[in-house]
C-alpha cells in the first residue's frame, strides 16, 4: 500500500491537469466570449477547491508525522535516560511531554522505577503528567488511572499545604493503593509522620479490616500495588509487623497475608527480622491456621518452609491447621501439611475429634483418602462420646467415605459409641439404605448389636427395616440400649406399616418387655395409637391386662392420658380388668381423676363393674384425689355415682373434706359442705392441717387454705345455712 503523502501528491497532480484542461480552451477562445462567459463557473470553482483540499490534508499529515516523531523521540529519550539513571533529564523529558505511562524493558513503568529512587521531584513530575499512582503490575483502564491520579494529586496537595495530618494522609494513600504517594510522603517527611509507638499504624496502613470484609478473589484482583506499599512501609525503622489489629480479630499482618494467599507480600513479611510466624489472633489461630482454613495453598507452602513454624499449633478451641483443612475439605493444603515434619495426624481437640473424624463427618472423601495413607493413622480414633470416623460417615450417609474406611486396615466395624450404638445403628437410624448395604457387606459385622432394627422401626425407615429383616442372622426381637425391640418401638411411635411388617415376621415376640417392663400394647395405649392397638389386640394370646414394672396396665395409662378411643377399644375387650391396681394401689379411675381426664372418667364410670370406692395403698379414693387437686368437674361426676363413699377417712385420718381444704379450692369446699352425706368437723380438719404427715408437703398456698378454713367456720357458725355469699355450714 502507498503512503498517504504519495496518494495526496497524486491527487494534487490530477487536479492541476483538470484545471489546465479547462483553462487552455478558455484562453484560446477568449475573443469569442462575452464578459459574462469569461467569468469562472461552478466547474472551475470546484476544481480549485479540489486543488486546495489535498494541499490542506497534505500539510496536516506532515504536521502529525512531525508530532508523532517528536513524541517517539521523547519516549525513546525517556527510556534511555532511565537506563542511565539520568534523573534530571528524566524530569526534563517528562515536563516536555514524554509519556508518563511508558513501560521500561524489564524494569516496569516509569513511575515504578522512579519510586525506587530518592528523587521526589521526578516522582512529582510523573504524577503531574498523569502517571498511575498505583505501583502494581495489573492492567488498569485509562479512566481509572485518571481518576486515581487526580485523587492522589489532591491528597498530596493536602500534605504539602499541611491542611491534613501527615499520618492520616499516609494511611489513606496506602489504603487506596497509591504507592507513589506513600513514597513521596515518607521521603519528604523522612518518616516523621509515623509515631513509632502507634501500634495501630501497620494494620491501618495495610487495610487489614477492609481486606477481611471482602472475598479473597476480589481482594486479590483489586489490590494492585499493595506489595510495593508493603515494601515501602517495611523499610521504615522501628516498624513492628507482629502488632495485631484488635478491631480485626487480633489478626497480625502475616495472618492477613496468609488468609488472602498473598504470596509476594507473605515473602516480604517472613523476611523481616523478628517476625513471629506463629503469632495467634484473638481466637488463637496462627497464620498457618488461616491459610489452612481458607485453602491458601501458596501461603501454606511458604509458611511450612519457614524455620520455627508450629505445624500443630492449635487455636483456643483446639483446632489444629490439619483439622481446619480437613474440616473444609482442602485437599491440597492437607497434602502439604501431611508432608510436614512432626505433623500429628491423630491430634485431638477438646471434644476428642481428630482430622480424620472431621473429614469423615463432612464427607470429604479425597481428604479421608489422604489421611488414611498417613503413617500411624488411627482409623478408629473415637471422640469423647466414643464416636469413631466410621460412625460419623454412617450417620451422615457419606458412602464414598464409608467405602474408604471399610477398606482401611484395622477398621473396627462393630465399635460402639457411649450410647451403645454402632455405625450400622447410625445408618439405620438416619435411614441411609445405601450405607446400611455397605455395612452389612463388611466382614464380621454384628447385625444385632445395638439393635439397628429397632432404630429403623422407631424412625419409620421401611426400606431399611426390610433390608435388615432379609439379612441372615437378624434377630427380630433384639433389644436396643433401652431394652426395646423393633415391635415395641413401632408401637410406641405409631408406625403402623412397620408394625404390620414385624407382626408378619416369623418369631416376633409380642409379649417382649423393655427395661421397665412395658410391652408393645402398653406403649400403644399410652400414646393413643388406636390403629396400632387394634393390630396388637388381634394377635392371639395378647395380654390386655399385662402391667409394667410399676403395675400400670394399658387401661390405666390410657385413662391417665385421656385417650377416649383407646379406652373404648380396651373396655370392649373380653376379660379387661377395669379395677386393676398398680404398685401404689391406683386404679384406672384414680388415674383419670388425678390427671383431670373428665371424658375418660365418664367412660370408666359407665363401664360394668367399676369400683368408685376403690382405695390405694394409702386408703385414698378417686374422689379424694379430685378434691385435693381442684378437679371440680371430675369430683362432681364422682359425687353423682350411686354408693359413693364420701366420708370414710384414709390411713392418715384425712377425709375428702380435709383434702379439699388442703388443696385450697374454695368452690370444692363449698360443694362438699352442701353435701348432706359429709360430716362437717371443723376442729378435726384444722387439727390435721396443723399436724401434717412427714410425707406431705406444707400448705400449698397459705391464703387459699385459710380461705377454705374460713368457709368451713362460717358454714358451721351459721348452723348449716348459706349467707348471701354462699357460705354456711352443714346441717348434719
Amino acid at each position: 500500500m502507498l503512503p498517504s503523502s504519495i496518494g495526496l501528491i497524486f491527487l494534487l497532480a490530477v487536479n492541476i491537469v483538470f484545471i489546465a484542461d479547462i483553462e487552455l480552451p478558455l484562453k484560446q477562445n477568449a475573443d469569442l466570449q462575452g464578459n459574462e462567459e469569461a467569468e469562472w463557473g461552478f466547474g472551475q470553482i470546484l476544481a480549485m477547491l479540489l486543488l486546495f483540499m489535498p494541499l490542506r490534508d497534505l500539510s496536516e499529515t506532515v504536521l502529525a508525522r512531525r508530532i508523532k516523531q517528536r513524541q517517539k523521540d521523547l519516549d525513546l529519550g525517556l527510556k534511555s535516560a532511565f537506563r542511565s539513571k539520568d534523573w534530571d533529564t528524566i524530569r526534563n523529558l517528562v515536563e516536555r511531554g514524554a509519556d508518563p505511562h511508558v513501560v521500561l524493558d524489564g524494569q516496569g513503568t516509569a513511575i515504578q522505577v522512579a519510586c525506587t529512587s530518592d528523587r521526589v521531584d521526578v516522582i512529582r513530575a510523573l504524577l503531574a503528567a498523569g502517571a498511575d499512582p498505583n505501583l502494581g503490575d495489573g492492567q488498569r483502564d485509562t479512566s481509572t488511572i485518571d481518576s486515581d491520579n487526580k485523587d492522589c494529586l489532591h491528597l498530596l496537595s493536602q500534605f504539602y499545604d499541611r491542611s491534613k495530618d501527615g499520618k492520616t494522609l499516609l494511611i489513606r494513600a496506602a489504603n487506596r493503593g497509591y504507592g507513589a504517594a506513600v513514597k513521596l510522603i515518607l521521603q519528604v517527611s523522612g518518616g516523621a509522620v509515623i509515631d513509632k509507638g502507634d501500634e495501630e499504624f501497620i494494620p491501618k496502613a495495610l487495610r487489614i479490616r477492609e481486606l477481611l470484609s471482602r472475598e479473597t478473589t476480589l481482594a486479590k484482583a483489586t489490590e494492585f500495588g499493595k506489595e510495593a506499599i508493603v515494601r515501602l512501609l517495611l523499610a521504615l525503622p522501628g516498624i513492628d509487623v507482629n502488632v495485631p489489629d484488635d478491631s480485626a480479630g487480633g489478626l497480625s499482618t502475616l495472618s492477613v497475608a496468609a488468609r488472602l494467599n498473598e504470596g509476594a507480600i507473605l515473602k516480604l513479611l517472613l523476611a523481616v527480622p523478628g517476625v513471629d510466624v506463629n503469632a495467634p489472633d484473638t481466637e488463637g489461630r496462627t497464620p498457618l491456621g488461616c491459610a489452612s482454613l481458607f485453602d491458601c495453598r501458596a501461603a501454606a507452602k511458604l509458611l511450612l518452609a519457614t524455620p520455627g513454624i508450629d505445624v500443630n499449633g492449635a487455636e483456643h478451641n483446639g483446632s489444629t491447621p490439619l483439622m481446619l483443612a480437613a474440616s473444609e475439605g482442602h485437599e491440597a493444603v492437607v497434602d502439604l501439611l501431611l508432608a510436614a515434619p512432626n505433623i500429628d495426624v491423630n491430634e485431638r481437640d477438646p471434644e476428642g475429634m481428630t482430622p480424620l473424624g472431621f473429614a469423615a463427618w463432612y464427607g470429604h472423601d479425597a481428604v479421608v483418602d489422604l489421611l488414611l495413607a498417613a503413617p500411624n493413622i488411627d482409623v478408629n480414633a473415637p471422640d469423647l462420646k466414643e464416636t469413631t470416623p466410621l460412625c460419623f460417615a454412617a450417620w451422615y450417609g457419606h458412602e464414598p467415605v464409608l467405602k474408604l474406611l471399610l477398606a482401611a486396615p484395622g477398621i473396627d466395624v462393630n465399635v460402639e459409641d457411649r450410647s451403645g450404638r454402632t455405625a450400622l445403628c447410625k445408618a439405620a437410624w438416619k435411614g441411609h439404605k445405601a450405607s446400611v448395604n455397605l455395612l452389612l457387606a463388611a466382614p464380621g459385622i454384628d447385625i444385632n448389636l445395638g439393635s439397628p432394627l429397632s432404630l429403623a422401626a422407631r424412625f419409620d425407615h421401611e426400606a431399611v427395616l426390610k433390608l435388615l429383616l432379609s439379612t441372615p442372622g437378624v434377630d427380630v426381637n433384639a433389644p436396643d440400649i433401652d431394652g426395646r425391640t423393633a415391635l415395641i418401638r413401632a408401637a410406641r411411635h405409631g408406625n403402623e406399616a412397620i408394625l404390620k411388617i414385624l407382626l408378619a415376621t416369623l418369631g416376633v415376640n409380642v409379649h417382649a418387655a423393655d427395661s421397665i417392663g412395658r410391652r408393645s400394647i402398653i406403649y400403644a395405649a399410652e400414646a393413643g395409637h388406636e390403629a396400632i392397638l387394634k393390630l396388637l389386640l388381634a394377635v392371639p394370646g395378647i395380654d390386655v391386662n399385662g402391667s409394667d414394672t410399676y403395675g400400670r396396665t394399658p387401661l390405666a395409662l390410657a385413662a391417665g392420658n385421656g385417650h377416649q378411643d383407646v379406652i373404648r377399644i380396651l373396655l370392649s375387650v373380653p376379660g379387661i380388668d377395669i379395677n386393676a391396681r398398680d404398685s401404689d394401689g391406683c386404679t384406672p379411675l384414680m388415674c383419670a381423676a388425678k390427671d383431670d381426664r373428665a371424658a375418660a372418667l365418664q367412660l370408666l364410670l359407665g363401664a360394668h363393674g367399676v369400683d368408685v370406692n376403690a382405695r390405694d395403698t394409702g386408703g385414698r379414693t378417686a374422689a379424694s384425689y379430685a378434691a385435693e387437686l381442684g378437679h371440680e368437674y371430675v369430683l362432681n361426676l364422682l359425687l353423682t355415682m350411686p354408693g359413693i363413699d364420701v366420708d370414710t377417712p384414709d390411713t392418715t385420718g384425712w377425709t375428702i373434706l380435709t383434702w379439699a381444704v388442703y388443696g385450697g379450692t374454695e368452690a370444692i369446699v363449698k360443694t362438699l359442705c352442701r353435701d348432706p352425706r359429709i360430716f362437717l368437723d371443723v376442729d378435726d380438719v384444722k387439727h390435721h392441717l396443723e399436724h401434717l404427715p412427714k410425707d406431705r408437703e406444707s400448705r400449698k398456698s397459705e391464703w387459699k387454705v385459710d380461705n377454705c378454713v374460713w368457709v368451713l367456720e362460717e358454714w358451721d357458725r351459721r348452723g348449716g345455712t348459706e349467707n348471701s355469699d354462699g357460705e354456711g355450714s352443714n346441717d348434719s
